[in-house]
């Protein structure tokens, strides 16, 4: 289902929602104006525009969609981290820890990924929510799937045509990328541990080994050609995925 990239952001129970933000080339003055002090900071450190834009324009379009769903101005709204699942650090100190809405009982939930040219955003109320888009790129594959693929999957895109490989690869790690953001536990976990069956189309099931064991259903988002992109939440959470429609992204990566 596709819906116009202007609709509310109502939060829906057993819905996911995905939207796609494009980037300016520079930081826009109305989305610095949605950042609080030490974001703003953080934003006037990079010396590249491009990375600036990418910073706020990311923070400025979790702000306005979660500032919807809660009937808040944008820039009231409180970002905040929970306590790391993987190294127990924080709340709120830990640079890894899964990004939340600091509210007293507030059961929404958002996870932030971003290209060079759109910040993708998804939104969930009641149930923990992860993903991540990723350009596809030359890459070593032989080099980065002994560390980033199981044995399974490194088999996998070893058996698959040339031409699919680097496709293959880089839905692997978004899946991967997707339930572990979603587990609160980032790409600190042994990555070669996890399974992703990126020869399927999905949705698929992943699991999560560690002291977070969990199962996750992740599916594969659509994204332009040449991005790869997946979002993932709790096997348990009966929930049907919306994803808003964007306006075209012009290459990134």
């Amino acid at each position: 289902m596709r819906t116009s990239a202007a609709a509310r952001a109502t939060p829906r129970a057993g819905v996911i929602e995905v939207w796609i933000v494009p980037f300016a080339e520079r930081p826009r003055p109305d989305d610095l104006a949605l950042l609080d002090a030490s974001e703003r900071a953080a934003a006037s450190s990079f010396c590249a525009p491009l990375l600036a834009a990418r910073y706020a324009g990311g923070r400025a379009a979790v702000r306005r969609i979660v500032g919807r769903a809660l009937g808040m101005e944008p820039a009231a709204v409180p970002i905040g981290r929970d306590r790391c699942a993987h190294c127990g650090q924080g709340p709120d100190t830990a640079q890894h820890g899964r990004p939340r809405v600091a509210l007293a009982e507030c059961t929404l939930r958002f996870s932030l990924s971003r290209t060079d040219t759109a910040a993708v955003v998804a939104l969930a109320d009641g149930c923990d929510v992860g993903v991540d888009v990723e350009a596809l790129r030359p890459a070593n594959l032989a080099a980065l799937g002994r560390h980033a693929l199981s044995p399974a999957d490194r088999a996998r895109i070893d058996q698959a045509p040339a031409a699919q490989r680097s496709r293959l690869f880089f839905r692997s790690w978004c899946r991967k990328e997707a339930a572990t953001k979603a587990a609160g536990i980032g790409i600190v976990t042994d990555l070669s541990a996890i399974d992703t069956a990126p020869h399927d189309g999905g949705p698929v099931r992943i699991s999560l080994p560690g002291p977070v064991a969990s199962t996750w259903q992740v599916h594969d988002l659509r994204v332009p050609e040449g991005h790869a992109g997946a979002v993932a939440w709790p096997l348990s959470a009966a929930r049907s995925l919306i994803q808003h429609e964007g306006e075209a992204w012009q290459g990134g990566a």
